[in-house]
């Protein structure tokens, strides 16, 4: 706690310097609000330009702008697209306060936010990509940034306890599944269950999330859905800004800060983020819980060892001139949180009684490190073409660390560290779009990436290795009409896998040799995919998008080699050098009805696949301690199918009710069974009502979520059912005003009731662990 007092009083004193500069600077300013004509919902993203002048702004996530101006004759134009430009002129002495209501012009265009200038929207073409702002991520804001993801329909996540997950989108997961962090791939480990996402989900402004093939842009990793993670907008006012962010968890007394500083002088900016949360052990609505059908007793429901604490850094400094934009980026991820003790081992009586009920976890244990470094440049050759430049440096550091005593070993010169894995990844993405305001557009990229992994630790998981992936696409579109788009392109992708010979000492066969987990090898991997799409706004009110793809995705290196025991899963894990590269045939439709008071969106898709890689469960027992049976990377034919329905109605201008349902169907047609870790149907019910201002308070508003989730009977063999349950949520907030600065201050309560429920893709399902109970948090954000 001392660490954390000193960061407060530090964040503190910063703000506090940075509301003094800021009090310092005179100017006129015209501030208001940007609403929907129709609904009077508010708008975010409107960008406000004032002509004849280098002052721009942007509405926040409820609506609200603030832009400097100079006295006199000015004329203000409000631009989203999706809506009617609104111009108005008029003369300024004192600050002004200026609303307005824009109309809607049709769905289709509403489907797009406003972006950097150079970045490409993907829901500008017939992938179904979703967008999800600041206000939808401060509303829902959960323990982790996948877990955040899981109120759009489609997107669930493979969790680890409160602190740990894995997104999940229409069922794939983990290396079928891109996070795209500033233009890079975010390279932290993704194939394992247990590894979470090292991203400072305070530090996200917006993301695009991508459900279906996705392969042509980012890779063939992007098959599954692509969560991309946007750049936070540039400072637009000259001088500084800030923003504080400062939150609570009741369930296990969480408490976290976030402080973003920046600063503008003339075509050079430059930001900074400091974030640190620290929480205890969560609780569960269970007294105890059944493993092997031995009952275990928890104390007070408390999961010991499930604390943990997040530092995370941030800088990025550049310059934005007439050729173009070039900036330069560092962050470090910095997390340490405990593990059930039964998420590693058989959790005995004795055991779990031996850890006391303290913030700082013990072993087992996560503690990831992970660095990123990366220098963008985007160059506009021209009003239709530019160049956009992305080199980047990331290294994860991953310590799994455990008692080598409670799996049958001794304590060596690894001491606790069982699992140690070191990532380094060299990153160039470059893409060149030229023709953009034509009819027939285009955009061309070569994308290269190296990998070194060194390892350590008394277990084995992965060996050393290297790897080198590349690829080059040509992506275009082509514009039949101003309602009707076609897209597609084709991309080939290359890799070479180097894998470093590895055997276990303290096993010897019946020959006298010592037990080979890995045999040296080296494999070439090569293949062309492609798409073709159509977007197509049928009226006023009916919009299609169908994608086609043909996909294919490069084997990764703990398919072709992992040869160990996986204690967070129970079992022997074992690659499969010989794998092909993984094939398949995915289409999406989206079919969108706009109404002024009514949105019905449904979205089906249906995949099929040559040769899907999956886990199979063998006949075969492990001839290591503390093992159990082996389950091997094995290739499969199979088919994903599903869908996500989506309804938005406003009841009345202040009353809005969405229903969101999705379901995932797969099936694997060799063993006629359905492939492990596919979520259940779900429903989720919203009720908000927004109330008018009053006086300082901004968009008040009360929400209810009502959540039906179905039971998973569908499952893999030694996969265990997962009884259906029923949630609900309650949420509360406001915006308000002081001075020229803003605020919000956020309620909510998730699992109003208290339920005992399961969720089937957690990790602590195996030990028949219920997910956290009752849960308070308050969220309050400043802007300065």
């Amino acid at each position: 706690m001392q660490k954390g007092f000193i960061l407060t009083i530090t964040l503190a004193v910063f703000t506090l310097f940075a509301i003094q500069a800021k009090a310092q600077q005179k100017y006129f300013t015209v501030s208001g609000r940007v609403l929907d004509k129709t609904t009077l919902e508010s708008l975010p993203g409107a960008v406000i330009v004032i002509k004849g002048s280098e002052s721009v702004s942007s509405t926040d996530q409820n609506g609200y702008y603030s832009v400097r101006v100079p006295a006199g004759e000015i004329v203000l134009h409000v631009h989203l697209l999706g809506y009617e430009d609104k111009i108005d002129g008029f003369t300024i002495n004192k600050n002004l306060v200026r609303n307005y209501q824009i109309e809607p012009v049709s769905f289709q265009l509403q489907q797009v936010i406003v972006e950097d200038e150079h970045e490409h929207s993907l829901a500008e073409d017939a992938l179904m990509a979703e967008q999800v702002n600041e206000r939808f991520i401060a509303r829902n804001m959960a323990n982790t940034l996948a877990g955040t993801l899981e109120k759009k329909a489609g997107i669930s996540s493979i969790s680890t306890g409160v602190g740990i997950s894995k997104p999940v989108i229409r069922g794939m997961s983990l290396s079928r599944i891109l996070v795209i962090d500033g233009g890079i791939v975010q390279q932290d480990q993704q194939w394992g269950t247990d590894h979470g996402l090292a991203i400072d989900q305070l530090g996200v402004e917006s993301m695009e999330v991508v459900k279906g093939a996705a392969s042509l842009m980012y890779g063939s990793g992007g098959m599954g859905g692509v969560i991309r993670v946007k750049d936070p907008s540039l400072p637009e006012k000259e001088g500084f800004g800030a923003s504080l962010t400062s939150f609570y968890r009741s369930n296990n007394q969480a408490i976290g800060t976030s402080l973003m500083g920046e600063y503008r002088t003339g075509d050079w900016f430059a930001r900074v983020r400091g974030t640190w949360q620290q929480y205890g052990n969560y609780k569960v609505p269970s007294a105890d819980f059944t493993y092997l059908e031995t009952v275990r007793k928890l104390d007070d429901g408390v999961l010991v060892n499930t604390g943990g604490e997040e530092k995370n850094f941030s800088g990025t400094v550049g310059v934005e001139k007439k050729w173009g934009k070039v900036a330069a980026e560092i962050s470090n991820f910095n997390q340490l949180v405990g593990l059930f003790p039964g998420a590693v081992g058989i959790p005995s009586q004795n055991w779990l009684d031996s850890f006391e009920n303290d913030r700082k976890p013990s072993v087992p244990s996560q503690h990831v490190n992970h660095f990123k470094a990366r220098l963008h440049a985007t160059l506009p050759f021209s009003q239709n073409s530019d160049l956009n430049i992305n080199l980047a440096f990331q290294e994860n550091d991953r310590k799994e660390e455990s008692d080598p005593r409670m799996h049958g070993r001794k304590l060596d010169e690894n001491g606790f560290t069982e699992h140690g894995l070191i990532l380094q990844t060299i990153t160039s993405d470059v893409r060149y779009a030229f023709n953009k305001e034509k009819k027939w557009h285009h955009t061309v990229g070569v994308t290269f990436e190296h990998q070194q992994q060194d390892r350590n630790g008394f277990g084995f998981l992965l060996p050393k290795y290297e790897q080198l992936t590349g690829g080059i696409f040509y992506f275009t579109g082509y514009d039949i009409a101003e309602d009707l788009k076609l897209t597609g392109g084709v991309r080939y992708d290359f890799a070479n896998i180097e894998v470093k010979e590895d055997y276990l000492e303290t096993v010897i066969l019946d020959n006298g040799e010592p037990w080979w987990r890995v045999r040296k090898f080296d494999r070439d991997f090569g293949a062309f995919s492609g798409a073709l799409g159509v977007n197509w706004s049928v009226s006023d009110h009916w919009d299609v998008k169908l994608n086609g793809a043909r996909t294919f995705r490069i084997p990764t290196v703990p398919e072709l080699s992992i040869n160990g025991v996986h204690h967070g899963t129970f079992r022997h894990e074992r690659g499969d050098m010989n794998l092909s590269p993984e094939k398949g045939y995915q289409f999406d439709l989206s079919v969108n009805y706009q109404a002024p008071k009514l949105n019905v969106m449904v979205t089906p898709f249906f995949n099929y696949y040559e040769n899907y890689i999956y886990l199979k469960p063998g006949l075969e027992f492990s001839n290591l301690p503390d093992a159990g049976q082996v389950y091997q990377h094995s290739e499969a034919e199979g088919m994903h199918a599903g869908f996500e329905a989506v309804v938005t109605y406003n009841i009345l201008p202040q009353l809005k009710f969405h229903n969101a349902s999705e379901y995932v169907y797969n099936y694997n047609m060799d063993t006629k069974l359905p492939f492990p870790f596919t979520p259940p149907f779900s429903n989720l019910t919203e009720l908000e009502y927004t109330f008018r201002d009053v006086a300082w308070l901004k968009a008040p508003f009360l929400s209810t979520e009502y959540r039906i989730t179905a039971e998973q009977s569908r499952v893999d063999l030694n996969e265990a059912k997962t009884p259906g349950y029923q949630l609900l949520n309650l949420s509360a907030g406001f915006n308000f005003e002081a001075g020229k600065s803003m605020g919000s201050l956020l309620f909510r309560v998730d699992n109003l009731a208290d339920t005992q429920y399961m969720k089937h893709l957690s990790r602590y399902r195996i030990l028949n662990l219920p997910e956290q109970g009752r849960n308070f948090i308050i969220t309050f954000k400043y802007w300065l």
